[in-house]
């Protein structure tokens, strides 16, 4: 996984220290494992205050829904044995050079490898800010609404988009599979790559974009209505294409390692 910040497991979600922090509203002991639960209230317009937003994390789960809600919810697991390190962990919230970042503070010599991070942030699409950076290194990504510059990188997952509106020039990368339902790509260079799974996209029918794909190992499978269409086997194994959707000022690359391509209008 790209080291975006320092070994402290940076998880950027938002401007937390002009926000409410509750007390953890639930520690929980669930059989081998327990939870501390954190719940923060967020300020509006993040975009104003922040050019970024990053979320970092070794394990876990990173959700996003497009919300007039303002709030993040922060689970903490770890075995119950160290139900202790739950007592002092916190969260501490800064930004610097335009990048919104709070950071996991843990006991000293504790490993951080231990801690299984779940973030859930409920926030209005329009007001975060333009890029959203995610690196997970096991784990899952979802991110519902999202309206951005997106550079999402998972290890050891999957990653999610719903209704997803694509703008600068965005970046999935997924160590298994890639689910991709774009509302919109604004112009520019756009990329999804999938490693051992299922890439599977779905554009409105109205997209000016051209699609570059490539299946290393794998098919290619399309049920959009291409104005133009290449297919390439030159190699005899994996399979390419290309193709353009209406006139378009868009590009969307689209590649995995060993799986299947599909295609899909909205």
């Amino acid at each position: 996984m790209r080291a975006w910040g320092s070994a402290l497991l940076p998880i950027v979600v938002a401007f937390f220290f002009l926000a409410g922090c509750s007390e953890p509203v639930l520690n929980t002991q669930t059989g081998e494992t327990v939870t501390k639960t954190l719940m923060y209230n967020l300020p509006a317009d993040l975009g104003a205050v922040a050019d970024q937003v990053m979320v970092e994390i070794a394990r876990g789960q990173v959700t996003y829904v497009n919300s007039a809600h303002r709030v993040t919810v922060v689970n903490l697991r770890v075995p119950a044995e160290y139900a202790g390190v739950l007592e002092e962990a916190t969260l501490t919230w800064e930004t610097a050079d335009g990048v919104l970042q709070p950071r996991l503070q843990l006991p000293e010599g504790f490993d951080r490898q231990l801690v299984d991070l779940e973030i859930a942030i409920k926030y209005p699409a329009e007001q975060l800010p333009a890029r959203i950076m995610v690196a997970v290194g096991t784990g899952d990504v979802v991110l519902t609404g999202v309206r951005g510059e997106l550079d999402i990188a998972v290890e050891h997952g999957s990653c999610r988009l719903e209704q997803a509106i694509l703008q600068g020039n965005s970046r999935v990368v997924a160590g298994g599979g890639v689910l991709a339902d774009l509302a919109d790509l604004r112009p520019g260079l756009h990329r999804l790559e999938a490693g051992f799974g299922l890439l599977e996209v779905s554009l409105p029918a109205d997209a000016g974009v051209r699609v570059v794909a490539r299946a290393d190992f794998g098919e290619i499978l399309s049920h959009l209505d291409f104005g133009y269409l290449e297919l390439f086997d030159d190699t005899g194994v994996g399979a390419r294409l290309t193709g353009w959707l209406n006139a378009g000022g868009s590009e969307l690359e689209l590649r995995v390692t060993s799986g299947n391509i599909s295609l899909f209008p909205r």
